[in-house]
């Protein structure tokens, strides 16, 4: 449940319509939305897979990942859905996720601020 609750939010926040409060179940944290000036994020309760799945309903090819010192994943993917994108490493992305333990971080173009 709280899956299908995360996907629809980053949807929402990725195409820029209005979001709606989100309460996924047995979840402390229910998310929390931010537009900085050049990309917008989304902040869930989530895992990998929970974020495999966002990727991929916004229509999101993962091109690569990377594993952090610190313990956080992070997901490079490009979707032809989503018009902005940046150049990074050769390719265009504009879907960049991070998984830290059962908190995901989506954003794009980018991620802004720490995750």
């Amino acid at each position: 449940m709280r899956r299908i609750v995360a996907v629809l939010g980053v949807l929402v926040l990725l195409l820029g319509v209005k979001l709606y409060e989100i309460e996924p179940a047995d979840c402390g944290y229910a998310g929390e939305k931010t537009a900085y000036e050049d990309s917008l994020r989304y902040d869930f309760c989530g895992d990998y897979e929970c974020a495999i799945e966002a990727i991929e309903k916004l229509g999101g090819k993962i091109l690569w990942s990377e594993e952090l010192d610190c313990g956080v994943t992070v997901l490079y993917a490009y979707s032809p859905r989503i018009y902005k994108s940046v150049k990074l490493s050769g390719d265009r992305i504009n879907i960049m996720t991070a998984i830290n333990g059962e908190r995901v971080s989506i954003g794009s173009p980018m991620l802004e601020g720490s995750y």
